[in-house]
């Protein structure tokens, strides 16, 4: 996922992987996280927080990279 399409689908439905499933699973993007890495001060982590459709009260925060738009 892009930093630009992440305003367009805040509060959808989304596509991740956990790491030990097979399967990707359905999450509903909750929230955009930009901060500092804290190994490496001058580098800065774009992560997204998304919460689970199965479990309410599962969240998890993930890099960018990992997550995908759901078709």
């Amino acid at each position: 996922m892009e930093i630009s399409q992440v305003k367009g689908n805040l509060g959808k439905k989304v596509m991740f992987k956990l790491p030990y499933h097979f399967a990707e699973d359905e999450f509903i993007l909750t929230a955009y996280i930009y901060r500092v890495d804290p190994r490496n001060p001058k580098k800065r982590l774009h992560q997204l927080e998304l919460q689970n459709k199965n479990c309410n009260r599962h969240l998890t925060i993930a890099s960018m990279e990992k997550v995908r738009t759901y078709e």
